[in-house]
């Protein structure tokens, strides 16, 4: 009984910190901690961005990889596999592109663009890599989400995420939201390996690459 539950609660938490997922939660936090950064007077005053954000993001990658997963392209829709990573690399990463692109034009909090393009960075090298040895996206994606708010928080100075309730304002820190997401990576990190989808050095090779990609894109947005 504890085992099936061990494995019900290490596959709900795979599936909801997918790493396709992040730019998605990412973005709602920093909407909630600062909406003037994106040019807005409160966090869901421009509902068409979210939906831009989920479609690019989210929607199409998954489309992608079912399309390929039925034409028999990839094993599963899993990726069980290192070589059925290749195709998926390269589709999301061109999505990725184009939300890039995109921001830039549509004027972003500098923070939000750090993590896009750091996720990007880290794309092509999970790409590179797995051309010699299969890493964790899991391990990759959270890491990069848990380094992108520790920048926020100590070199970008947000203080708090903020939301309205009932005619009243609540208040949560980012440094708990910091904290609640380390817990949560290693919750995530413990997932994978529990389900038998990644060893131990392909987690932390994930958690790596994560780390990597956001330092060099913090590096990178001040040169472009």
């Amino acid at each position: 009984m504890i085992a099936k539950v061990s494995e019900i609660v290490a596959k709900a938490m795979s599936v909801v910190f997918h790493p396709i997922f992040l730019p998605l939660y990412i973005l709602v936090i920093y909407l909630m901690a600062n909406p003037y950064q994106f040019g807005y007077s409160s966090p869901f005053e421009d509902v068409v961005f979210l939906v831009q954000t989920l479609f690019i993001c989210v929607m199409m990658p998954l489309i992608a990889v079912f399309m390929m997963a039925r034409l028999n392209l990839v094993s599963s829709i899993h990726l069980t596999q290192r070589m059925d990573r290749i195709g998926p690399y390269i589709v999301t990463a061109i999505f990725y592109i184009w939300y890039y692109l995109n921001i830039q034009n549509y004027g972003v909090a500098l923070i939000f663009e750090i993590f896009i393009l750091g996720s990007l960075i880290t794309l092509f090298l999970c790409f590179f890599i797995n051309n010699f040895f299969k890493v964790s996206m899991h391990s990759a994606g959270i890491a990069s989400l848990i380094v992108n708010l520790a920048i926020a928080n100590l070199a970008f100075e947000y203080g708090s995420i903020t939301w309205h309730q009932g005619g009243h304002f609540y208040y949560l820190p980012l440094a708990f939201v910091l904290v609640a997401t380390l817990i949560i990576g290693f919750l995530v990190v413990i997932s994978r390996f529990y389900l038998k989808s990644h060893s131990w050095l392909e987690l932390f090779g994930g958690l790596l690459l994560g780390v990597a990609g956001q330092i060099f894109a913090l590096k990178l947005v001040y040169i472009i």
